[in-house]
């Protein structure tokens, strides 16, 4: 009988331990310091920041802060841009970065896995048609209130070719239709689903529907069209076809009075007008986007400041938020906790929403960008 021989145990080298799970709020920490504090101060800040730390930072390299332009202060939305590389993280099959339990704990966010999941196979028809999914966490406070892990409004921004004007008002909608799906659990209730195809019939030629979304943190009951290759003429009439029962001329003499705002700019006309359908029909708020031009803006050069001008003459923009949107352009080049290489991250002032209100003030609210690239001599 061969004898048992004793194997002395030898402990291996210490296991190193796990990675910290960096955050979307320790990226924008990162750029705290160029963000300019009259346009989001430092209570606006802790509030994103908060909300942020959900979401992990390789989910977005896009970022949004979202502020009211008639006030000094004020709460600010975060909205953060899910790009194809990161679609297996939202839904829940990357093997080395997964979303935090507390968010699947609700039932909101399984949704968003399930839109994320169909995004991320190839055999879905919506493996091509979706280009990013937008998530917008609104500042409690106005109308919101977050308890426990925050639930965000969903925008599908859809690839060119799924919305071009060339495919048919049936293909549009169906596209659509899928894509807001699984953020109602599965399928539209039906006056969605009507009111939805009443809009796409409602298109004028050229027009199209690029984005979509569900409020999810508003109660998930009404759909959002941002609709775009609308003539400013033309914007009333869509809207009555759709069922909006507005005002049209009030609206038309606002379209009018906003492009003499614009003056000469490349877009005095709204690049895209968004509009909230519901189980009762259209709602009554209409949004109108105008965006500013990109060249120049990361070095430090904003060509529309005659608008931002009569913004403040108007009374629609605080002086203090005039100034924090004129300091907002430029860039840095800085590495990033969760990354290995540098980034250059670029600023601009993407656009400004004009939120018209039949028969109350325009209220309007400026979107600062903040988009992560590779920085090629890092």
């Amino acid at each position: 009988m061969t004898p048992t021989r004793t194997i002395p145990f030898r402990a291996g080298p210490p296991v190193p331990p796990p990675p910290p799970a960096y955050t979307v709020a320790d990226t924008l920490a990162a750029l705290s310091a160029a963000i300019p504090p009259e346009l989001v101060d430092a209570r606006a800040l802790r509030t994103v920041l908060a909300t942020a730390a959900h979401l992990p930072a390789a989910l977005t390299s896009w970022l949004y802060l979202e502020t009211r332009l008639d006030r000094d202060g004020g709460p600010v939305d975060g909205i953060y841009g899910v790009e194809g590389a990161a679609r297996d993280i939202l839904a829940g099959t990357n093997p080395a970065i997964r979303l935090p339990e507390a968010l699947l704990g609700r039932e909101e966010w399984l949704h968003v896995q399930a839109l994320a999941g169909r995004w991320a196979d190839p055999a879905s028809p919506l493996h091509r048609a979706i280009e990013r999914v937008w998530l917008e966490y609104d500042a409690p406070g106005e109308g919101v209130t977050v308890f426990g892990a925050p639930v965000p409004v969903v925008f599908v921004d859809f690839a060119a070719a799924a919305y071009a004007p060339e495919r048919s008002v049936d293909e549009r909608t169906v596209t659509t239709s899928t894509a807001l799906a699984p953020l109602f659990g599965g399928g539209l209730p039906s006056p969605l689903a009507a009111g939805l195809r009443r809009c796409m019939d409602a298109l004028p030629p050229r027009a199209a529907v690029p984005y979509a979304g569900v409020l999810l943190s508003r109660g998930g009951d009404a759909v959002r069209l941002c609709v775009r290759g609308l003539r400013p003429g033309a914007v009333p009439g869509f809207l009555a076809r759709a069922g909006w029962t507005g005002d049209g001329a009030e609206l038309a003499d606002r379209l009018a009075w906003l492009a003499e705002m614009r003056d000469q700019a490349a877009t005095a006309h709204p690049a895209n007008v968004h509009l909230d359908v519901s189980a009762d029909g259209v709602l009554p708020a209409v949004g109108l986007e105008y965006t500013f031009e990109r060249p120049g803006q990361a070095r430090g050069v904003l060509r529309e400041t005659a608008f931002l001008d009569r913004l403040v003459d108007a009374g629609l923009c605080t002086p203090t938020k005039h100034a924090g949107m004129l300091r907002w352009p430029g860039h840095t080049v800085q590495r990033f906790a969760h990354q290995l290489w540098r980034s250059v991250a670029v600023r601009r002032l993407n656009h400004v929403k004009a939120v018209h209100h039949p028969g109350a003030d325009l209220l309007v609210k400026a979107y600062a960008s903040v988009h992560l690239a590779y920085h090629p001599r890092a």
